[in-house]
């Protein structure tokens, strides 16, 4: 009988690794939203459509359905774009490569989150922001191979709509504060917004990853910082992104840029130079 149990529980163990999906984090020193490596020119690279990913938490149905026109729109315009789309895996989000941008505090990482490569930063220096990366599943990863098989790619991008809670950052001397969007892109925030609150914002994010499932590079671009309100910023209380601030994202513009272009189709075009190099 002893026996029987003994070779239960190696089976239990062979079974959880074999479900067992690697990850990592990177710490960013600075505001940066690529890592990764550089590939060649001549790859042939697969785009999926956008989806949205909830992470950790439940998005109120309005949010959704906002986020859902959001997402249409960027569908579109990679179509538009002679991309070579590939159709989405039809599993749960959940077995997708993870390519979580956001401070420490919201990641909810596996694992001890006061490891010594975070624990090393003085509080001074909290919130860290830091990109959290977890492989797909192993199923995810043999629909991807066929995938592969099929368009004869290289590389597969796997684009997706997201909230994340970005860290706030000081400006100059003045005690002027921003968030750092993405690329070339910074936003203000008000003058008493606390540097150690983070900020929700939306954004877009991607993993590029090789025909094995493994992450090659990942990246984000954000398109909206939700503003704290005063009273909630002395509270220490976060302002939330709503459905009336991704209607409203819709059709906001880039007043900094020459043309004004649709603030999502720039950070779109953005992710995609980044990504696809």
């Amino acid at each position: 009988m002893k026996k029987v149990w003994f070779y239960l529980i190696i089976l239990s163990l062979i079974g959880g690794c074999a479900h067992f999906r690697s990850s990592k984090y990177i710490i960013l020193k600075e505001p940066d939203f690529y890592h990764g490596k550089t590939i060649s020119p001549q790859a042939k690279i697969g785009v999926m459509p956008f989806y949205i990913r909830q992470w950790r938490t439940v998005y109120s149905s309005d949010l959704v359905a906002q986020m859902e026109k959001l997402r249409s729109r960027l569908n579109r315009y990679l179509r538009e774009k002679q991309l070579l789309m590939l159709p989405q895996i039809k599993m749960d989000t959940h077995s997708y490569p993870i390519a979580y941008f956001g401070v420490v505090e919201s990641i909810d990482f596996p694992g001890d989150q006061e490891s010594p490569q975070i624990a090393s930063y003085d509080e001074v220096e909290k919130p860290l922001m830091a990109i959290y990366q977890e492989i797909p599943a192993k199923e995810w990863k043999d629909s991807l191979k066929a995938y592969c098989a099929r368009k004869k790619v290289d590389y597969v991008l796997t684009p997706f709509l997201s909230i994340g809670d970005f860290k706030v950052y000081q400006k100059d001397w003045k005690g002027n504060k921003e968030i750092v969007l993405g690329t070339n892109y910074r936003v203000p925030v008000p003058w008493l917004t606390a540097l150690d609150e983070p900020v929700e914002v939306l954004y877009l994010g991607a993993a590029l990853v090789n025909c094995e499932g493994k992450i090659i590079k990942v990246g984000a671009e954000g398109l909206f910082a939700k503003k704290p309100k005063f009273l909630l910023s002395v509270m220490s209380l976060q302002s939330a992104i709503t459905a009336e601030d991704v209607t409203a994202l819709l059709e906001a513009r880039r007043e900094d840029l020459s043309g004004q272009p649709l603030i999502w189709k720039t950070a779109l075009d953005n992710l995609l130079q980044n990504m696809m190099q």
